[in-house]
């Protein structure tokens, strides 16, 4: 078993857990392009969400946009056969010299724009005017947008003057074990 295939193989164990305490939550893995390309994997992903019984809306994969380059051809049919299974592909990683003219001929749902981009943001207003081209060229294409290294409170209001919908960051979280997750998860009628 590869470690590829073992963390696709536990996330997909923990995700299911985690729906089973009543949590709605979408669990995103990151795969490689070598993953990716390998001519089993579709089928392999496929009887993980039947044999752990998730549902294929419930799983992000992540492929990194450095990873397309020279290998497009061969990885873009792959991702549009992860999306016909439901499964949501995001583009992984989207920098600040990608060109986002380019997202209409991918098969993604999400784009997670690199953290490079969201530090620009203090210093440069060509940074901040290249987000909100990216942010709005997502929204026309219905592709969700999440920004990646969110750390202060400023960097979180200009991405959401920016309508960016979703974020991840040290601002509202280290990486935290699954036990304190769930912690936090079961205070969450507290908060609502």
């Amino acid at each position: 078993l590869s470690v590829g295939s073992w963390v696709l193989k536990q996330a997909c164990r923990q995700a299911v857990a985690w729906h089973r305490l009543g949590h709605d939550l979408i669990m995103a893995i990151n795969v490689s392009s070598r993953e990716l390309e390998s001519e089993g994997f579709v089928a392999q992903l496929q009887s993980l969400l039947s044999s752990t019984a998730l549902e294929p809306a419930s799983l992000v994969i992540d492929v990194a946009e450095t990873s397309l380059s020279g290998a497009a051809d061969r990885l873009v049919p792959r991702m549009r056969e992860l999306r016909n299974l439901g499964v949501l592909v995001a583009l992984d990683g989207y920098g600040s010299a990608s060109s986002p003219s380019q997202l209409d001929r991918l098969p993604i749902g999400a784009l997670k724009i690199d953290r490079s981009l969201v530090a620009a943001m203090s210093d440069s207003a060509e940074a901040i005017g290249c987000l909100h081209k990216l942010v709005n060229t997502c929204r026309r294409l219905g592709i969700d947008t999440f920004a990646e290294g969110i750390e202060q409170g400023w960097q979180l209001a200009t991405l959401q003057k920016e309508q960016c919908r979703f974020g991840q960051g040290s601002l509202f979280s280290h990486p935290i074990p699954p036990e304190a997750l769930e912690a936090i998860l079961a205070l969450e009628p507290l908060f609502s």
